[in-house]
Parts: C-alpha cells; sequence; structure tokens
C-alpha cells in the first residue's frame, strides 16, 4: 500500500470545510470561561469537557464530516478503481486515508482545547478538579463528574471519547461509501437520510434509551451517549458492531474491478 497516496488522499481537497470546523468549535468555545474557572477545572478536564460537547458534535462535527465523506466518496470515479485493481484494495486505501484524516483532525480539536484552556489560565493537572457550582447547572459540568465514575483521570476519558469518535466517523464513511458502491447517488442520498434521520432522532428524543440505541447513530461517535446513557456495557457492544462491521467490509468487499457503479 503506497503511504504516499494515503497522505495525498487524506490531506486533497475540502480543507476549507474542515477549516470552518474548527472555526466553528471555537465560537462555540468562547463562552467556556466563566463556567470552567468558576468549577475550578483543570487543563485535563477541559479538554474532556470540551471534545465531548455532545451539541457541537451533533451539529458540527457530525454534519461537516457527513458532507465531507459524502463529497469525497462521490468524487471518485471508476478510475479510482481501476488505479487500485479491485474493490478491496480500493476500500482499505479510503479507509486508510479517512482514519488519518480524522485523526488530524481530531487531533487539531485537541490541540486548540489545549490552547484555549491555557489561554483561560486553567491548571495544568491531569487529575479531576472541577466542583460542583450551588444554583449553577451545567450539562457538559456534569458529564466531567459522570465520567469520574469510570476513568481515573480524564487524560485517559479524553483519549477513550477521541478513540469512540474517531471510530463512530469512520464506521458511517464505511456506510455511505457501501451505500455508494452497491446504488451510486440514490444510494448514497437514501443512506444519507437514514443516517441523518438516525442520528437526529436519537439525539432528540428518549428513544434511544434502553437497547434499542444500536439502531440510532448518534451512540455511535458520541461516547457518554453510549457509556452513560444505558450502561457502560453498551458502548463495547457499539464498538465491537463497528469493528465486526469494517472488518466484514474489509475481508467480504468483492475482489474484482469489473462491475461499475450504478449512477
Amino acid at each position: 500500500m503506497n503511504i504516499s497516496v494515503i497522505k495525498n488522499k487524506a490531506y486533497g481537497g475540502g480543507r476549507a470545510v474542515l477549516i470552518v470546523l474548527l472555526c466553528v468549535f471555537g465560537f462555540m468555545r468562547s463562552s467556556d470561561p466563566v463556567v470552567v474557572k468558576s468549577c475550578g477545572m483543570s487543563l485535563a478536564e477541559y479538554v474532556l469537557y470540551s471534545i465531548s460537547d455532545h451539541y457541537y458534535l451533533m451539529y458540527g462535527w457530525f454534519i461537516v464530516i457527513f458532507y465531507d465523506s459524502a463529497r469525497r466518496i462521490r468524487r471518485n470515479g471508476d478510475v479510482e478503481l481501476v488505479r487500485y485493481g479491485t474493490y478491496r484494495k480500493y476500500y482499505i486505501v479510503e479507509i486508510a486515508a479517512t482514519v488519518l484524516r480524522l485523526f488530524v483532525l481530531i487531533a487539531l480539536h485537541i490541540a486548540a482545547a489545549t490552547a484555549l484552556g491555557i489561554i483561560f489560565g486553567l491548571p495544568f493537572s491531569g487529575s479531576f478538579l472541577a466542583k460542583e457550582m450551588e444554583g449553577y447547572y451545567s450539562g457538559n459540568v456534569e458529564l466531567i463528574f459522570a465520567f469520574r465514575e469510570y476513568f481515573a483521570t480524564p487524560l485517559v476519558a479524553v483519549l477513550a471519547s477521541c478513540g469512540y469518535l474517531l471510530l463512530g466517523s469512520v464506521f458511517i464513511y464505511t456506510l455511505l461509501f457501501f451505500a455508494n458502491q452497491l446504488k451510486g447517488d440514490k444510494g448514497i442520498f437514501l443512506a444519507g437520510a437514514l443516517v441523518i434521520c438516525s442520528a437526529v432522532l436519537g439525539f432528540v428524543t428518549s428513544v434511544d434509551e434502553s437497547l434499542t440505541e444500536i439502531f440510532f447513530l448518534n451512540n455511535y461517535f458520541i461516547f457518554h451517549h453510549a457509556l452513560l446513557t444505558y450502561a457502560p456495557w453498551v458502548a463495547l457492544l457499539n464498538i465491537v458492531i463497528m469493528l465486526l462491521l469494517i472488518t466484514f467490509a474489509i475481508c467480504f468487499v468483492r475482489g474484482g474491478s469489473d462491475g461499475r457503479r450504478r449512477r
């Protein structure tokens, strides 16, 4: 597998959209200083606080990543398939490039949150320091307290949240990729509509607060929705489902290059 090809596909095109996403992230964090300083949050806690904001993940990250994935998938034509020779090689290269692209984007979010935390004057600590504030409620601050029950440090919680976000985003890309391979533009539009409806319905209602959560896509990229809403083992179940489907796709996607995608 040519590493330079993967890098070119990961970094090529669509940078403006990703820059806009980072700007939205920075804008949504502009109201944080008063809250995070008042509750005595550490720098590591603030990074976790920022990266776990489900409103940003749903209405910022999800929308932009969905658009970017669909754009990249539809841009690749049969010429790309001919270049790699088989669907399997084509898919592996696309997935590898997507993982690299998302990894860099998540790393930039962590770097931005760290820089903002330093600017806000938060203490350099890798421990949980935040305290509850009487008469004030913030869902994200309460989320920090909930993470304490499952993780020894906020740094570990950040790694878990980011890893889950990366895997879930790759999973969504995989769904769109194969919808496009099977039915072309019609497939990707239909799959896109189902993905969006599933994620939004699970996010704005309580229908996913049971084992039915496996049918709602918001639980596949927002870590605490799977970890805290129903039961901790549900997050592991979702991870297994995503890994199995992605691996199944790699192992069983048709190997020939003679088929053409429908348009």
